[in-house]
């Protein structure tokens, strides 16, 4: 079983727990709106904000150029174009302490987001006529592409996957309770 195939069931039941918090569920919902679509945009500049620049430098070191993968700046770029104030919270100080391997786990969680982010785009297209000036996140095409990435994953040497798996459940750990508090206070 290659690396990735392990992450991806280490993690199953945390990404359908994801799945299952509402704030994301209503963006791929009939009833979604565009306050819906604001609130997404702000919860993911926080995790962005927070710990993408420090984990992707870190990681940088075993997968070289996934630092050219930040999204923030697109994220901030379609806030702007839809009027909203970034938010400057700090979080995820505990997260950060992760191991050298452990990043690479986090890694494929953020970057596994992006496939996600396609099917969100085209039902935000669909359902509230919105244009690519604002669904830059969503869109991003990244520098690494998700293969590219799996690949590089997957050469890690194998005293190194359970790290990497701990990074990946942390990961989502880390997703999943930031976004329950994110969006109970809104």
């Amino acid at each position: 079983m290659t690396l990735t195939e392990k992450l991806k069931e280490a993690t199953v039941a945390q990404h359908k727990a994801l799945d299952e918090i509402p704030g994301l569920q209503v963006i791929t919902s009939e009833k979604v709106s565009i306050q819906d679509y604001k609130q997404y945009l702000k919860a993911f500049q926080v995790i962005h904000r927070n710990i993408e620049e420090r984990i992707y430098l870190k990681g940088s070191q075993y997968i070289p150029g996934i630092e050219y993968n930040i999204r923030l700046s697109q994220i901030e770029q379609d806030m702007n174009s839809l009027v909203l104030e970034t938010t400057a919270s700090e979080l995820g100080n505990e997260f950060l302490k992760l191991t050298d391997h452990a990043v690479i786990g986090a890694i494929y969680v953020m970057e596994g987001s992006r496939l996600g982010g396609k099917y969100i785009a085209a039902h935000l297209r669909s359902h509230l006529g919105l244009n690519n000036e604002v669904l830059n996140y969503l869109n991003g095409k990244p520098e690494i592409s998700w293969n590219e990435l799996k690949t590089r994953i997957n050469n890690i040497p194998e005293d190194k996957h359970a790290e990497v798996i701990k990074g990946g459940t942390e990961a989502f750990t880390f997703y999943y309770e930031t976004l329950n508090k994110i969006f109970e206070t809104a």
